[in-house]
């Protein structure tokens, strides 16, 4: 069957984030890998599932966001391990520390500057999800009062203004080093300490951070005016905000937008409800398509939108229909890296397909112990690093498999790919 020629055109266009242009309306948004090393230093299984992606036509990736903490105690508080204290004690000691995928300084993750060459090298721009926080300030707090509970997130009400400047302070350095050590991009991930300050059910402060929307968007108003300041007003700065498409989330993306911000990307569901926020195979396609329109009918700026839009033809009406500007598609490109390039070359009918299933890639990183990230339909996810893509073989051969379940399958596929 013949395929139209321009059927993805608005795809596949070029697109504008402040002086940054993308080659097409593809971004990888952040996802939790646990790739890296315990220390927080990049992994050469990290870079490759980038380059990988990067390979595979995608515009834009976004690793998983980096903490912004002025109060760390820990480089890697998620990943610490006792073999790891002593390098974690010499980290300590060399001054400021961030649990990251990417930390920012050269001199304790040099291998950073291995992942935005990888990215670069191989066609795609590379941003950096950075996110504000305090969780060395709560460790010290629980430290002091062993007997007080952590009453959900009420504890970040007791932050002081001079501790909340500092976390500003430390957000806007970070988004600078970051510039200057080559990243394309900045997305302020405010699902963590920023979604505290805006919710009405967390934020219950009394001082100028709380109180009315106004209050409440104090603390997101002083980051986003201090991480211009740093960074220029030539660098982009996305926006990244889990709302809902009602009046509440059009007055706030209003109002970043006459911060500064340069583009916004909408995702769907609350903070820690993941069951809404990385919506499943029991959810609709484009489950969160009118989050991104209700904020696109009135910025000016681009909308990102995001959520089972797997399917190049929802992606593409999507955009069409000026519904948003680019669409963050993460674990279709997980099960399939060259996603963007099938379905460039009208061959969408090759892609392996995600099945929403959730276990592999969201489910490992959050069992107890944390780990790697893998992918029910997609064998190599997690162990790219160590098989080159594939080409033909020198010699070929004839190839009996015997048994049709998933490894007959997937190495019938290779077979017939080399």
């Amino acid at each position: 069957m013949m395929v139209p020629a321009n059927q993805y055109e608005t795809l596949f266009s070029p697109g504008r984030i402040n002086r940054l242009e993308l080659k097409n309306r593809i971004i990888f948004p952040p996802m939790a890998f646990s790739f890296n090393h315990t220390s927080g230093e990049t992994s050469d299984k990290t870079i490759e599932a980038y380059a990988r992606r990067a390979r595979g036509g995608c515009g834009m990736l976004m690793p998983v966001h980096m903490f912004a903490d002025p109060f760390e105690k820990s480089p890697a508080r998620h990943r610490a391990r006792p073999h790891a204290a002593a390098r974690h004690d010499a980290q300590r000691a060399s001054g400021r520390m961030k649990w990251a995928s990417a930390h920012w300084s050269e001199e304790r993750n040099p291998r950073l500057y291995d992942l935005i060459d990888a990215v670069h090298d191989n066609g795609a721009t590379l941003c950096i999800s950075l996110a504000p926080d305090c969780s060395g300030w709560a460790d010290d707090y629980n430290a002091a009062r062993p007997a007080e509970k952590f009453q959900r997130f009420g504890l970040f009400n007791r932050l002081t203004p001079g501790e909340i400047e500092a976390i500003v302070e430390e957000f806007a350095n970070v988004a600078g080093w970051l510039r200057a050590s080559g990243v394309d991009a900045v997305e302020l991930h405010m699902s963590t300490l920023a979604h505290y300050f805006l919710s009405p059910e967390f934020n219950q402060r009394e001082d100028g951070y709380g109180g009315d929307l106004e209050g409440r968007l104090r603390f997101t108003g002083e980051l986003i005016r201090a991480t211009r300041t740093t960074v220029g007003a030539d660098f982009p700065l996305i926006y990244m905000m889990m709302m809902e498409a009602d009046a509440a989330s059009k007055a706030i993306a209003r109002q970043v937008e006459a911060w500064g911000i340069d583009a916004f990307r909408a995702r769907g569901g609350t903070f820690g409800n993941a069951a809404l926020s990385t919506p499943s195979m029991y959810h609709p396609d484009g489950v969160h398509i009118e989050v991104a329109n209700c904020v696109a009918e009135v910025l000016r700026i681009p909308v990102i939108a995001g959520s089972k839009l797997g399917d190049p033809s929802l992606a593409e009406a999507v955009l069409a229909a000026g519904k948003a500007d680019f669409v963050a598609i993460g674990r279709p490109l997980v099960a399939d890296p060259e996603w963007p390039n099938k379905v460039r070359s009208h061959q969408a009918e090759r892609v392996r397909k995600c099945i929403w299933c959730n276990i592999g890639c969201l489910g490992r990183v959050t069992d107890v112990p944390r780990k790697t990230s893998r992918c029910t339909v997609n064998p190599l996810f997690g162990n790219e690093e160590k098989i080159p893509d594939l080409a033909a073989a020198a010699v070929a051969k004839k190839v009996v498999v015997v048994g049709g379940g998933p490894a007959g399958m997937s190495a019938a596929l290779t077979a017939a790919r080399r």
